[in-house]
């Protein structure tokens, strides 16, 4: 898989969760009292559960990047010692 790949794939996650959010909090606006603090409880669940999802695909990118700056800077020097 690569980085494309799996940049899409956690977007795409992550529109599903946010998705799965905004419906939770339209059935919590119209349920009754007693519902609506189960949904509520869910809602913050899952809210946690994505802003996890959000650090982790910022870790991940962060991650790639200085990986990829890293192995920029050795194909440069590589290519120096030739030149």
């Amino acid at each position: 898989m690569d980085r494309q790949q799996i940049v899409e794939k956690m977007t795409t996650q992550l529109d599903h969760w946010n998705a799965d959010i905004d419906a939770l909090e339209r059935k919590a606006d119209g349920a009754q009292q007693s519902g609506q603090q189960e949904i509520h409880a869910t809602l913050d669940s899952l809210q946690r559960v994505r802003d996890a999802g959000d650090d982790a695909y910022q870790d991940l990118h962060q991650g790639f990047e200085k990986g990829w700056e890293e192995v920029s800077a050795a194909f440069r020097q590589a290519r120096q010692r030739f030149n």
